[in-house]
């Protein structure tokens, strides 16, 4: 698994100029991510320096042997951290050596190839070997090096603290809405459409299928209000994702139904984004029972759009 190197700075080639860094994975870019950007982008604009994120080009739980289920792309992720305020991306490696790396070690890595005047981060951030550093020392190492540095203090919803764990939490029990709440958008899964047995378009409602990725956070299996976003162009829909028990698949997939009307979308690539859960994967006695089904879940999305309050309304 890797990341599209093109859109960051490798640490290596990152040339000296001040800088206030971010610090973080930022895997999913949610608001409490977002806290920690804006508050860098704050301080880089009161110490003339450019606001910048280091993070590394994979997850390190993949190096690790403990993989998480990641909530963004890499093209995503970079793009949301770049939405979120700024205007440098920095990323290494999570390799062998940067695994056994101290926290001291760490810290002298970025202060030496990157130059920062601030560093910014969340509250309970750890670098360093099996994370052994924490803000407490990321504080006394700053101090020593006159480098400023802000702890950004928990972003909670709900009374609850906003982490990338809590929303993959979420996103697993169907609750996509609380999920998007803690994002700050739509949770989604991005693919290219291929052909299936096209058995939506015998009973009457043909869909764009996408395989999931294996890497990526996959809601609870069953239908959902869904928006598709192909080519810039974004079409409501409601979404099937699962395993079809009815018909039968070898492996779960995304089945979207587009709500105004059928466009060819084979080959193309798409972004399915979760709005809500309709109700959970279910058997039925054959292909009658499924559609009638279909028809009530679309008639149901219909409904949830046209309930939509329009931008800007009052």
């Amino acid at each position: 698994m890797t990341e599209n190197k093109s859109a960051v700075t490798d640490i290596a080639g990152a040339r000296p100029c001040p800088r206030v860094i971010a610090l973080g994975a930022f895997d999913g870019v949610h608001l409490a991510h977002r806290a920690v950007i804006s508050a860098a982008r704050e301080e880089a604009l009161k110490n003339g320096a450019r606001p910048c994120v280091f993070t590394f080009y994979t997850d390190p739980s993949y190096f690790l042997g403990k993989p998480q289920k990641l909530l963004n792309t890499p093209e995503e992720r970079f793009a949301r951290i770049r939405e979120a305020g700024a205007e440098e991306i920095i990323c290494a490696e999570f390799d062998g050596a940067m695994s056994e790396t101290g926290a001291e070690e760490f810290y002298e890595m970025l202060r030496e190839r990157l130059t920062p005047v601030c560093l910014v981060c969340g509250h309970n951030y750890t670098f360093g070997k099996s994370g052994c550093g924490d803000t407490g020392l990321l504080a006394e190492l700053c101090e020593r090096d006159r480098i400023r540095i802000k702890i950004v203090d928990r972003v909670t919803v709900g009374g609850e603290p906003v982490s990338s764990s809590r929303i993959r939490n979420l996103i697993a029990e169907g609750r996509v809405e609380e999920a998007g709440g803690l994002l700050g958008y739509e949770y989604s899964l991005s693919g290219t459409v291929v052909e299936g047995r096209k058995l939506g378009r015998k009973l009457g409602f043909p869909t764009a299928n996408i395989e999931i990725p294996a890497n990526m956070a996959v809601p609870s299996y069953g239908v959902y209000v869904s928006r598709v976003e192909a080519d810039g162009k974004i079409y409501k829909a409601v979404t099937d994702i699962g395993m079809k028990p009815t018909v039968g698949t070898d492996k779960p997939i995304s089945e979207s139904h587009l709500l105004d009307g059928e466009e060819n979308l084979y080959g193309r690539e798409i972004k399915v984004s979760f709005v809500r859960r309709i109700r959970g994967e279910m058997r039925f006695s054959g292909t009658e029972e499924l559609a009638r089904r279909i028809s009530e879940d679309a008639a149901e999305a219909r409904r949830y759009f046209e309930s939509e309050r329009p931008a800007g309304a009052l």
